[in-house]
């Protein structure tokens, strides 16, 4: 890879942090999702700096980094379906046990790639289920997140932004599957708005005390309107990978021209 394409791929990992940084900021003591994908993400976008990156620091991270891929790659999505699943213990076993069995494999060096593309797609094909019974939308959004993070760039054999990039926005609609943010209602608002916030944290409280799905619910008290779409979130994530990418670019251009100037000197 050229250094162009080792820094884009270092900043894509930084972005997959930051976006990750949010889930674990909101972590629960009994969530699978929690260990298994926000943890896990945030700590593939570490290793994935430092493995692209490794140059400069001296140190070889790939067997880290090799470790860290297979873990996002067969642990993320069992662990979401095994919360979204949680009343369901039978199930959310099964989709546990479903992403352990690959990723052990790959961990013992008898990886079998089309076990594991079968069990990400079986995943995938229940989480798009659970949407479809229970009426939601952010899971159909990460599953298609799903998808194009882990069989469009094997597919593509490209530049290596694109799985960072993709597991960033899988994170944030897995975020937002667990986390319902909506306006506070205030004393102008019409008296409907403020008995369907009532509703909905008596559905939430009902659905904490069935030991169903864990919601978080944050109040935006800033935010208009409705919550954020799925287009704004790709709009988001690309604005900020092209800061951090100007800003990565100027310090090492930077330093790159004063290190020309000492040896001058």
């Amino acid at each position: 890879m050229s250094q162009d394409d080792n820094l884009n791929a270092s900043i894509a990992h930084i972005m997959l942090c930051c976006v990750a940084g949010r889930g674990i900021s909101r972590m629960h003591g009994r969530s699978f999702t929690d260990p298994g994908m926000h943890a896990n993400f945030f700590i593939h976008g570490v290793l994935g700096f430092l493995h692209y990156q490794s140059r400069r620091f001296n140190n070889d991270f790939n067997a880290a980094y090799v470790v860290s891929y297979k873990a996002t790659r067969y642990l993320a999505l069992p662990c979401l379906m095994a919360d979204l699943y949680r009343g369901n213990q039978n199930l959310s076993v099964i989709h546990l046990v479903s992403g352990l069995i690959p990723f052990t494999m790959a961990l013992a060096g008898e990886e079998n790639v089309q076990l594991g593309n079968l069990v990400i797609a079986c995943n995938i094909i229940s989480l798009c289920h659970y949407s479809i019974q229970n009426n939601r939308e952010w899971e159909w959004y990460a599953a298609g997140a799903a998808l194009f993070a882990y069989f469009l760039p094997p597919q593509m054999r490209g530049p290596k932004i694109l799985y960072p990039l993709g597991l960033a926005l899988m994170e944030y609609c897995a975020y937002r599957v667990f986390h319902i943010h909506y306006n506070t209602p205030t004393r102008r608002q019409p008296l409907a708005e403020k008995k369907r916030c009532k509703a909905l944290d008596a559905r939430i409280a009902g659905s904490r005390d069935r030991g169903m799905v864990p919601v978080d619910v944050a109040y935006d008290v800033t935010a208009k309107g409705q919550p954020s779409s799925l287009l704004t979130c790709i709009v988001d994530i690309l604005n900020q990978t092209a800061i951090i990418h100007r800003i990565v670019k100027n310090e090492i251009e930077r330093r790159t021209v004063g290190s020309r100037t000492k040896n001058v000197k």
